[in-house]
């Protein structure tokens, strides 16, 4: 049998006092960091418009990338560009995931500077063969750079495919695992294309330094964040049934083609 309530609604029981003064500290210590733009969804906010600041690329003047140009690396299969994926969750200066951003122009998080290794300000052409920095800026205003990891006691596997995994590295100076060399597609001429000028507009392949093995896209494994859908990156380097380099592995260097106005 149901008993009858002894209290009404707006009768006080237990702690009242101190559960009022704690609802009235939340709300207080809420309001104070809407006031700051410290909540989440500011946060998350901010985040996502420094990433997304356009950027304006180099300008494929002679045809061929140069030292300290600034070009977007895409992927013609998946129709995408490689991308830094900030997160507001990480601790600062944990590595950023790396993903494939669909149909996107140039912005702070796909656009990158390639440097070489040993000659930061020389002003030459990239050639294959030389081992390059992919660097770009991080929402913290800091510099990051394209780097991977040899799976092992260190290198954690991509979070999908279970590849060597692909991330971008916060660092004033970056180390050999955040290296890349251009490849020639072609596995005939790729011994002759040593030391020939890396072309824009072409499609590449992109080598880990230290691990030899392909920079790839793969669609078929979505990244899903605040961002949108994007794809996984990784390396891997894919063969078909011909022992040659899949789409996966090919990527075109993307610069400012518009024509020179008067």
């Amino acid at each position: 049998m149901a008993h009858a309530r002894s209290f009404g609604h707006g009768v006080r029981v237990g702690n009242w006092q101190e559960d009022i003064a704690s609802e009235e500290d939340r709300v207080q210590a809420f309001l104070a960091k809407q006031q700051a733009g410290q909540t989440l969804s500011q946060t998350v906010a901010s985040v996502q418009a420094t990433a997304s600041t356009a950027q304006k690329l180099s300008r494929a003047g002679d045809g061929f990338l140069n030292n300290g140009e600034t070009c977007q690396l895409s992927h013609p299969s998946s129709e995408s560009v490689v991308s830094y994926l900030p997160s507001v969750l990480a601790a600062p200066g944990t590595p950023m995931a790396c993903t494939a951003q669909p149909q996107a122009p140039p912005a702070s998080r796909n656009a990158f500077t390639v440097v070489l290794c040993d000659a930061p300000t020389a002003e030459r052409r990239i050639t294959y063969g030389d081992n390059v920095y992919l660097q770009c800026r991080l929402p913290e205003h800091s510099v990051g750079y394209l780097c991977s990891e040899k799976l092992g006691l260190t290198g954690r596997p991509a979070r999908y495919s279970g590849k060597q995994s692909v991330t971008f590295l916060q660092a004033e100076s970056p180390t050999f695992d955040c290296a890349w060399t251009f490849v020639a597609v072609d596995p005939q001429m790729r011994f002759e294309m040593e030391g020939q000028p890396v072309p824009a507009g072409e499609p590449v392949l992109l080598k880990h330094a230290r691990t030899g093995v392909l920079l790839a896209v793969f669609k078929q494994h979505v990244w899903r964040s605040e961002f949108g859908a994007e794809f996984e990156v990784a390396c891997d380097t894919v063969l078909d049934r011909f022992h040659a380099e899949s789409p996966e592995n090919l990527f075109v260097i993307v610069e400012d083609t518009a024509p020179v106005s008067d």
